[in-house]
């Protein structure tokens, strides 16, 4: 350390007390002389206009708004799902003269059999025995 540095503070006592001689102190009780309460604030005067009401049309406007922008929301949504699933089509297309035909009822999967096809637009489970 050089003589330049400026000293270091003291940390103070964490059990040191402070003493204070309460005739060096003036208190004062800002509320002892007060008999009444505040006065209020002045009203304003019965000629000053007064915040207008909202009119029923822009109510009206308003909740239509929100009613179209929901709206636009769900199709929107409703798209985006569309897509995400790849345009499933509605209907199924007719099967072709060449491809065997389907029979009503799938026969149940095995864990042997082959995986569905990706084009294939139903999903096949294994059947579940319950003992």
């Amino acid at each position: 350390m050089s003589d330049n540095d400026p000293p270091k503070p003291r940390r103070p006592d964490a059990n040191a007390t402070i003493q204070i001689e309460l005739d060096q102190v003036q208190l004062f009780d800002p509320n002892q002389g007060r008999k009444v309460p505040p006065p209020l604030p002045p009203l304003p005067p019965q000629g000053a206009p007064q915040a207008p009401q909202p009119s029923a049309a822009r109510t009206i406007l308003y909740v239509a708004l929100i009613v179209v922008l929901v709206g636009m929301a769900v199709v929107g949504g409703l798209m985006v799902g569309t897509r995400a699933r790849g345009g499933a089509q509605a209907t199924p297309a007719p099967p072709s003269a060449t491809a065997p035909a389907a029979t009503a009822m799938p026969a149940p999967a095995t864990a042997a059999s082959p995986a569905p096809s990706a084009s294939a637009p139903t999903l096949t489970l294994p059947t579940i025995e319950m003992h």
